[in-house]
């Protein structure tokens, strides 16, 4: 990881985040496949799914996981536990390496070379914002956060692919609010390991490797 604010928290904290926080996206995304479906399967999993959700949030403090149903999706969101989408730029997001600009409701309305324009924008904050990053090597990434009353917390509405990189800015920010404060000792990763889901490849993609070894398998 970059060394910005989270260089400076616990490492093995950290690492065991990544793996839980890692397989529980990857879970989340096999879940979906077969949502659709409505395999049996499902019946069982979607519960086994949210108990250990809720173990990831004992374990965590800081951020919080829920599971919105909707027809189609199973989808994640992730809430951070502060009182406005400033007090998260403040306490955390302006403290990654790579800020570019910020945005109350738009796509890099004030980056952050100009400092009259920047303070502006910041005062301008309500219960949205859009933070800009420059990754090296990677372009442009975006972090958008919206507080939601009902919750009392401030929503990461993330990148699917993005989240799950530990270089990006979304990652980062789930996994300081996670780690800052320390962690509880709860096994997660092997519970969601356990709810399987785990990638097959297609018997065409089989004979198309094996072909390279073995010509019979090409036909």
């Amino acid at each position: 990881m970059t060394a910005d604010l989270i260089s400076s928290l616990k490492s093995s904290d950290l690492k065991e985040f990544k793996k839980d926080f890692v397989e529980l996206m990857r879970v989340n995304v096999g879940i979906n496949k077969e949502y659709g479906k409505m395999s049996k399967y499902i019946d069982k999993a979607i519960p086994q799914y949210k108990q250990t959700i809720n173990l990831f949030n004992k374990k965590y403090k800081n951020i919080f996981i829920k599971l919105k149903k909707g027809v189609e999706e199973l989808k994640v969101r992730i809430f951070i536990k502060e009182k406005s989408v400033k007090d998260v730029f403040t306490n955390a997001a302006s403290k990654f390496s790579g800020l570019k600009a910020i945005g109350a409701n738009t796509f890099g309305a004030a980056p952050i070379e100009e400092i009259e324009k920047f303070s502006k924008e910041l005062e301008k904050l309500k219960d949205k914002l859009v933070i800009s990053y420059y990754e090296q090597g990677a372009g442009s990434s975006t972090i958008f956060l919206e507080y939601t009353p009902k919750s009392k917390m401030v929503e990461i509405n993330y990148n699917q692919e993005g989240i799950a990189n530990e270089k990006s800015p979304e990652f980062k920010l789930c996994a300081y609010y996670a780690v800052k404060d320390g962690i509880k000792k709860i096994d997660i990763h092997e519970r969601l390991a356990g709810i399987g889901f785990c990638e097959v490849p297609s018997l065409d993609k089989a004979r198309k490797s094996f072909s390279k070894f073995h010509p019979m398998w090409g036909e």
